[in-house]
């Protein structure tokens, strides 16, 4: 059903995307587990799909004939539906809407699944995370946990050579230093009090958190190693032995001002609130216990305002990333202004970056059964699922936890 006309809505951006056929390969290793990964190319035999962003209904489809928003396709909310963690459901996505970067029509190119994933990943946490900082009751779990999720995830690029396209997840400043540590050279700030009692020999240097010049001790530093495959898990989620922490704060000197409060936040965090008992590489952090923050009295109000601080700056960085390649265009057809969209991986982040948050969010459904994000005025605090569907089921499952 079309119903709605672009012109009368008021486009922000415009921009084509090719259709394409999508197939999955999915292999198994030694171990039985399945890797998957996509074919992928552009159809030479279908029209190019026209997409807008309008400020009522974001990002849209738009019917090249009547040049009208066509209601049934809904690029943003589609794609904040979707479990990443399964390819067909990407597959279905990718068929309906086209790639997230350009194609050619001359042969499939593969693309790795696990590294696609991890980089649409960060959109996704993105949103969440704006979402949360204008909850009206913030869960500070879930901003450390999704904030730290972007930048402990080691970054990820897929590039396809007959395109020359490429596609990348944020490299944050903070994560280049983690996973190439031999940039930092050490500082020998050593001062020796010729007491002969090393725990009264200190390094000194200024702490962001505590606005200080902060004395670490002498015998609280020490050299840190990685750790494989500890705790039993995979590989792929190495462990970071903790005392990198600590080697970052003795010598990350010069570093940009997110880094350093990234790192005076974590030790501070490790040091006076809770152990982190683990890094991982895929970008979880694990705390002792596995305890919720929310939970903890030491968490205190310089502790919700610091790590506020550290997720606007890193929703900063994930915004400049992706938006890079746009650059302004001008029409001499219709003496306009406009934007030049490469590809529909930067048009979702671009309708992200238009929304204004204290007037629409994205909400995620309170079904558990969901989860869904769906958009929704930030006045609007009675509308807890995306769909009626999902509140009967809610219903029906909290009425079923009550008879028991």
């Amino acid at each position: 059903m079309e119903t709605k006309s672009l012109e009368q809505s008021g486009n922000l951006f415009t921009f084509e995307n090719t259709p394409c056929v999508c197939l999955v390969d999915t292999v198994h290793d030694e171990n039985g587990n399945a890797i998957s990964s996509f074919k992928v190319k552009a159809s030479n035999n279908k029209e190019p799909y026209l997409y807008a962003y309008a400020p009522v209904d974001g990002l849209v489809m738009i019917n090249k004939k009547t040049g009208s928003v066509i209601d049934e396709m809904n690029p943003m909310e589609d794609f904040l539906g979707i479990n990443l963690k399964n390819p067909n459901e990407l597959k279905d996505y990718i068929e309906k809407y086209g790639f997230f970067m350009p194609l050619s029509a001359e042969g499939f190119a593969e693309i790795d699944f696990s590294a696609l994933h991890k980089i649409l990943i960060h959109f996704k946490i993105v949103v969440r995370l704006l979402s949360e900082l204008n909850a009206k009751s913030i869960s500070y779990d879930k901003l450390f946990k999704e904030t730290f999720a972007l930048i402990f995830d080691r970054p990820q690029s897929i590039t396809i050579n007959s395109t020359k396209g490429e596609l990348r997840s944020c490299l944050h400043l903070f994560t280049q230093y983690w996973f190439q540590p031999d940039q930092i050279e050490e500082i020998n700030n050593y001062v020796d009090t010729q007491t002969g009692d090393p725990y009264q020999d200190y390094y000194y240097f200024p702490d962001t958190f505590t606005r200080s010049e902060k004395h670490l001790c002498y015998v609280d530093y020490h050299e840190y190693t990685d750790v494989d495959n500890a705790f039993g898990y995979e590989p792929s989620q190495t462990r970071i032995d903790i005392s990198k922490l600590v080697y970052f704060y003795k010598n990350a000197f010069p570093a940009d001002m997110l880094t350093r409060n990234i790192i005076d936040f974590l030790f501070h965090l490790n040091e006076e609130v809770v152990k982190i008992e683990a890094i991982f590489s895929n970008g979880i952090i694990r705390l002792k216990d596995d305890i919720s923050i929310d939970s903890l009295d030491k968490f205190t109000d310089n502790y919700k305002e610091f790590l506020r601080k550290i997720t606007k700056q890193v929703i900063k960085e994930e915004f400049d990333f992706a938006l890079y390649s746009i650059h302004p265009t001008y029409n001499i057809e219709t003496m306009s202004p406009g934007w030049e969209i490469p590809d529909l991986f930067t048009a979702l982040f671009f309708s992200l970056f238009y929304m204004r948050p204290e007037y629409e969010i994205y909400r995620q459904c309170a079904n558990p059964n969901c989860t869904r994000l769906f958009r929704v005025k930030t006045t609007n605090s009675r509308q807890m699922y995306h769909s009626p569907a999902c509140q009967n089921a809610a219903a029906q499952m909290r009425h079923r936890l009550k008879n028991k």
